[in-house]
């Protein structure tokens, strides 16, 4: 199996979760299509997370994980 990163997280947004994303990808609304991220420094490393949703009018992205419930 390939991997595609799509973007790097580059903080958060708010107190419920939802994390500031710079988006690599050029094809909009990328993290809506997607019912799992990896997330981790390598593939061998890499969690898997439920996307819950996304918001990606603005640059950063906010990306929102099922498992996420806060800030820390």
């Amino acid at each position: 199996m390939s991997y595609c990163l799509l973007g790097a997280i580059v903080g958060v947004h708010g107190i419920k979760g939802w994390l500031k994303v710079e988006v690599f990808s050029d094809i909009p609304d990328r993290f809506k299509k997607l019912d799992t991220g990896l997330i981790g420094g390598s593939e061998d490393k890499a969690t898997g997370y439920e996307v819950e949703d996304s918001k990606e009018d603005g640059s950063p992205a906010l990306l929102k994980l099922a498992q996420v419930q806060d800030r820390n």
